[in-house]
Parts: C-alpha cells; structure tokens; sequence
C-alpha cells in the first residue's frame, strides 16, 4: 500500500495496481487485481481504519482477470456498485463478475 498523492493509494495486487480514491462521496476503487486479492484490499482498507462497507464504487478499466478478477469476492464483500466500460460488460458477465453498471457518461464525478 503507497500513498501516491492526498486521496489517491497504489495497492500492490500480484501482477496488477489497485487504487483507492477517496472522494467525498466515499472510496472508489479502481481495479481489484487477480481472483483471491479481495482479502488484500479489505486489509488495506481496514489499515486505514476504513470498513468494508465504506467502499461504494468499484471500476473495471478493462475485463481482464488481473484487473477484474476480484470484482465479485469486493462486490460481495463491500456491497459497492460495479461499474464497467459497455464493450466489457458481457465477457465480465460471462467471467461471474457481477457488473450493476457501465462507465458509459459520468461517474460518481469522475467523469
């Protein structure tokens, strides 16, 4: 975990990053790295005194397993909302990662 600049933290996930960004609507994460990395994420969250349940968004920026792959253990685990970019949507679906959304437009003000 490495706190790149104020409200934005690298999380090491194996072969791919995660990041937090704490917004004032609550933490998005961007990513959640291979299968079997959610315990990696909530310990981060929870090393910064963070619950699970504070984690409201969760963004694919592709459908890959290295930065997907986590997505339904968080999702499960934080009850955040998924979202994923339109063209990933069905090989996300197809993987078992449960998108609730698309990154088409604007985003919880990221976009």
């Amino acid at each position: 975990m490495e706190r790149i600049v104020s409200g934005v933290t690298r999380l090491g996930l194996g072969i791919a990053q995660g990041y937090l960004v704490e917004l004032g609507s609550g933490l998005v994460l961007v990513d959640t790295g291979t299968p079997g990395n959610a315990p990696r994420v909530l310990a981060a969250l929870a090393a910064d005194g963070r619950l699970p349940r504070e984690l409201g968004t969760i963004v694919l920026t592709h459908q890959h397993r290295d930065h997907a792959g986590s997505a339904a253990a968080l999702v499960a685990a934080s009850g955040a909302t998924l979202f994923v970019h339109a063209d990933d949507l069905e090989p996300v679906r197809d993987g078992g990662v449960p998108a609730t959304g698309t990154a088409a437009g604007r985003l919880g003000g990221l976009g």
